[in-house]
């Protein structure tokens, strides 16, 4: 599953999966997603099915405010999703934008879905930081120093 805030680059995380010459569409800052996607990508060279389920991100955004859903609502659809195709979650992706930083909104998310999912599966869940492509090792290992001193993130820091 990969889950996080709205805007923080889940569909496209997907769209590359699917085919890595793929160009992200130019950024906005609605959210594409509306409701919990489910598709399976065969990868073929290692016989593997690859189950995805791409989530509308919390916090929404938009210019009307009645299009944004509270919280609960979408994570009410993520758990439809999750109760119709898949009784085990491999892997759980939370996502957030190294373009925005992490911040309180982020930190809430996951603590919104591991109360709502339960605190098993912090046991296969993992944090990805998009929009950092262009950070060399370095910058990266900054940056990782930095996310794990964070004030805010200590607060769910087992990955």
């Amino acid at each position: 599953m990969i889950i996080g805030r709205t805007r923080t680059g889940k569909s496209t995380i997907k769209l590359l999966l699917m085919d890595p010459r793929n160009v992200p569409d130019e950024m906005t800052l609605k959210s594409g997603t509306k409701d919990p996607q489910f598709q399976t990508f065969h990868i073929q060279q290692q016989e593997v099915a690859l189950n995805i389920i791409d989530t509308p991100g919390l916090f929404e955004r938009s210019n009307v405010e009645s299009d944004i859903r509270p919280d609960e609502a979408i994570l009410k659809g993520i758990q439809l999703c999750a109760n119709m195709e898949i009784t085990k979650f491999h892997a759980i992706c939370f996502c957030v934008a190294l373009t925005s930083g992490i911040n309180a909104q982020d930190v809430e998310a996951i603590e919104k879905l591991i109360a709502f999912l339960g605190d098993e599966i912090m046991n296969n869940s993992c944090l990805v930081i998009t929009h950092c492509e262009s950070k060399d090792e370095e910058q990266r290992n900054r940056l990782k120093l930095e996310l794990e001193q964070d004030t805010f993130f200590k607060k769910i820091n087992p990955f």
